[in-house]
């Protein structure tokens, strides 16, 4: 399907050679760079989803302590406090790990889709102004 062999050596240098083209088009190019970018860009769409389903969760969670909070105190409500608390732990827990994994693959994905500009500077170069 993709017109270039390229190989991806263990040092992530991506070799490609002109010479070993299996069909030329003027779409060569494109499609080897999607061939080879895509399982790398296609890395950020789980966390990114987890990161989403936790962060829609947070109100559901809020609400329900909040209810919680105005019943009478007893043994049912005590349990379903403890659960509450491990809800909140998985929660925040999740999105901590989810937003790690994100900008790491993020990091990751940006030099490789715009090798021409520094997106691993933390901060702006404040000279140039």
């Amino acid at each position: 399907m993709f017109p270039f062999c390229c190989l991806i050596k263990p040092d992530n240098v991506l070799v490609c050679s002109p010479a070993t083209v299996v069909q030329k088009s003027p779409y060569s190019l494109m499609w080897t760079s999607f061939g080879v970018l895509s399982p790398t860009v296609l890395q950020t769409i789980p966390p990114r989803a987890c990161l989403t389903a936790l962060s829609f969760c947070q109100p559901f969670l809020i609400n329900h302590a909040i209810t919680l909070s105005q019943e009478q105190i007893s043994n049912e409500t005590t349990q379903r406090g403890y659960g509450l608390i491990g809800a909140y732990f998985l929660v925040y827990v999740g999105i901590a790990v989810g937003s790690s994994s994100v900008l790491s693959l993020l990091y990751r994905v940006c030099p490789l889709l715009f090798p021409h500009k520094n997106h691993l500077s933390p901060m702006p170069n404040l000279d140039s102004y």
